[in-house]
């Protein structure tokens, strides 16, 4: 698990950064020697940096959940092909920014 914290830039105008704090968790488990299977769970908090000037109603804070698995299958040792699903949702204190994203990945690697 991790857990780090950062003040971040943003093109927001309202906004002289963020304060985003992120915790995180991933497990790998091997269920034969070539077949690998992959969770993973974060969730972080941007809490903005409003200027004097900034409207009632501008955007102060984010709240960013993901979570995933995946699967891994070893064709060789420089040669591995991965499946994954992943889910992103954005729940902000500006509704219309909110988002839920589902993402289905296919991926061939090749390492040296």
């Amino acid at each position: 698990g991790r857990i780090s914290s950062a003040i971040e830039p943003t093109t927001y105008q309202y906004s002289s950064g963020y304060f985003r704090t992120l915790y995180s968790v991933r497990v790998d488990h091997e269920l034969r020697r070539d077949l690998q299977l992959s969770a993973q769970v974060s969730y972080s908090d941007s809490d903005y940096q409003l200027t004097a000037n900034a409207p009632a109603g501008a955007r102060s804070g984010d709240q960013l959940w993901q979570y995933g698995l995946g699967l891994s299958y070893f064709i060789n040792r420089y040669m591995f092909v991965s499946a994954a699903y992943t889910h992103d949702r954005l729940d902000s204190n500006l509704p219309l920014d909110e988002y839920d994203v589902n993402r289905i990945w296919l991926t061939l690697s090749l390492e040296r």
